[in-house]
């Protein structure tokens, strides 16, 4: 599951796209969506990085109709 969250890469997938590989690689698991979203939940860099918005702040706007 390590190999599956972090990748070569260090992407730090989802629990969806995890449980996708699981299911693709051919893997019979009947927890695999608990499983990967537990994982995923205990990851530290995942949550350090979890609420940060990256947009800036913009002001609301009135959407007038004809």
């Amino acid at each position: 599951m390590t190999e599956l969250h972090e990748g070569v890469c260090g992407t730090h997938s989802g629990a969806g796209t995890m449980v996708a590989k699981v299911l693709q690689a051919g893997y019979y698991w009947p927890t695999v969506q608990g499983d990967c979203t537990e994982y995923v939940q205990k990851c530290l860099k995942c949550q350090e990085f979890d609420t940060l918005s990256h947009q800036k702040p913009e002001n609301l706007h009135y959407i007038l109709s004809p």
